[in-house]
C-alpha cells in the first residue's frame, strides 16, 4: 500500500515522503493535492489556487519514494479529507486518497493512501470491431412527426437549467469555503498558536495576520484553543502554562494572548493555577511570577482558593 511519512520538528513539518507500493520508471514527476470538501487545489505555499497546479517532486535514492515539498501541507487542518494525484512525464498515473490526521504531537506519523482508479494500463487492447448495423426498415414510415423535436427540447431546456443551477451554487460554496479557509486556516491552527506563543520573535507577524480572526471567535472558542494547548502530550506544555498565567495577570499587558483577546479580564487565581502548572515543572521564572501574583490575593475568598498553591509564599 501506498503511504505519506511526515517528519515533524517542535509541530511544524520537516519533510514529507510519498513511498510508493511499487517502482514508477520516468524521468520527469509532478504531483497535484486537492481538498475533496472544497474542491480546490493547493500551491506550492500551501494555499488555494484556481485549477490544477502540478507540482515537482523530488528522487531519492530509492526507486519507490518521492520527496514531495512540505511547503505544500504546512495550511492543511487535521482531518481534511485530500487527494494526491501523481503525474510521470506530464501524464496521469494514478489518484489516491486520504485524510490528514490529527498530531498530537508525534514526530514521525504514517498515513495510508487508498487508491481511487487503477494504474494505467501501457499497452491498452484494441477496441473490437463494431457490430454490424441491423438492415434498415424497409418500409419506413413517412409521416413526419413533431414529437422528438419537442422531448427533445424540453430534456435540453430542463438538463441546461439544472446544470446553470448545479454551477453556482457550488461556485457559492466554492467560494464562501475559500474564504473562510484563506481567512481562518493558519489562525485556527492550534500548533501555529502554541508556536507563536513560545516565540516572542513571531508575536508581530502572527498578531497582524491574526488579530481580526481572534476578535470575531467567542471567548468560549478562545478557552477552547487555549485547554488544547494545555492539555497538549507537548513537551513545550508547561511553557504554554506559563504564558496562560501571564494573559489573566494584570501585570502583562503586552502579552500576545492578551493583544488577541484584550476583552479577557485579568483573573489573579487563574494566573496562580497556571504559574503553579509551570512551576511544578521548573519552568524558569515561574516561581517569582508565582509569588508576586499570591501577594494579590487581597480578599479572604482569593485566599481561600488558592491556599494551596501560595504555600510558602
Amino acid at each position: 500500500m501506498s503511504k505519506l511519512n511526515i517528519e515533524y520538528h517542535r509541530l511544524s513539518i520537516k519533510s514529507v515522503l510519498f513511498n510508493l507500493d511499487n517502482k514508477v520508471t520516468g524521468s520527469d514527476f509532478d504531483f497535484s493535492l486537492q481538498h475533496r470538501t472544497a474542491t480546490n487545489f493547493f500551491d506550492k505555499n500551501g494555499m488555494f489556487c484556481r485549477g490544477e497546479n502540478k507540482l515537482p517532486v523530488n528522487r531519492n535514492d530509492s526507486p519507490t519514494s518521492l520527496v514531495l515539498p512540505k511547503e505544500v501541507f504546512t495550511q492543511i487542518e487535521e482531518f481534511d479529507p485530500l487527494r494526491l494525484t501523481l503525474f510521470v512525464n506530464k501524464i496521469k498515473y494514478k489518484s489516491w486518497e486520504f485524510s490528514w490526521p490529527d498530531n498530537p504531537g508525534e514526530n514521525f506519523i504514517e498515513i495510508p493512501l487508498r487508491s481511487v482508479d487503477p494504474a494505467p494500463n501501457p499497452d491498452p487492447a484494441p477496441n473490437p470491431d463494431p457490430a454490424p448495423n441491423p438492415d434498415p426498415d424497409p418500409n419506413p414510415d413517412p409521416t413526419p412527426t413533431s414529437e422528438k423535436p419537442s422531448k427533445f427540447w424540453m430534456v435540453f431546456v430542463i438538463a441546461g437549467g439544472l446544470a446553470i443551477a448545479a454551477y453556482l451554487f457550488q461556485n457559492e460554496i466554492v467560494a464562501n469555503f475559500k474564504k473562510l479557509m484563506a481567512e481562518n486556516n493558519s489562525c485556527s491552527s492550534s500548533e501555529q498558536l502554541e508556536e507563536a506563543v513560545l516565540d516572542e520573535t513571531l508575536w508581530p507577524e502572527y498578531v497582524k495576520k491574526c488579530k481580526v480572526f481572534f476578535s470575531r471567535i467567542s471567548d468560549e472558542q478562545f478557552q477552547v484553543k487555549l485547554t488544547r494547548l494545555s492539555e497538549s502530550s507537548s513537551l513545550n506544555s508547561a511553557q504554554v502554562w506559563f504564558n496562560i498565567g501571564k494573559l489573566y495577570d494584570v501585570n502583562f499587558d503586552q502579552h500576545l494572548l492578551r493583544i488577541l483577546k484584550p476583552e479577557v479580564k485579568p483573573e489573579v487565581d487563574l494566573a496562580i493555577g497556571a504559574y503553579s502548572k509551570a512551576k511544578e515543572a521548573n519552568v524558569t521564572g515561574a516561581a517569582a511570577l508565582l509569588r508576586a501574583a499570591c501577594q494579590n490575593t487581597n480578599t479572604p475568598y482569593l485566599k481561600l482558593v488558592t491556599k494551596k498553591e501560595c504555600k510558602g509564599f
